[in-house]
């Protein structure tokens, strides 16, 4: 689990960056996905890639703080792009 969330964290986090419209409410929606993924494990089934569990435990992560308008005071830059690109060259939460 924790070489998922070292790679795929980029990946996970454009994912709920584009669902919430914030860098830093999209990241907190990824490492929240992954404490409930790490605390859920034993209830993985084994039915699907785990890759594929965590993507569907990160989208269930991101779109309550969207529509709940969470991120209203937060919006992405005029370019999220630039604002993505930045957020990938930091280095990724431990």
């Amino acid at each position: 689990m924790e070489d998922l969330y070292r790679e795929g964290f980029p990946a996970f986090a454009r994912v709920a960056i584009s669902i919430t419209g914030s860098i830093e409410i999209g990241r907190e929606a990824v490492q929240d996905a992954f404490a409930r993924a790490i605390e859920q494990l034993d209830s993985f089934r084994g039915e699907c890639p785990l890759e594929a569990w965590v993507w569907r435990i990160v989208v269930n992560a991101a779109r309550p703080a969207a529509s709940r308008g969470l991120y209203e005071n937060r919006r992405l830059a005029p370019d999220p792009s630039a604002a993505l690109r930045r957020m990938l060259q930091e280095e990724v939460p431990r």
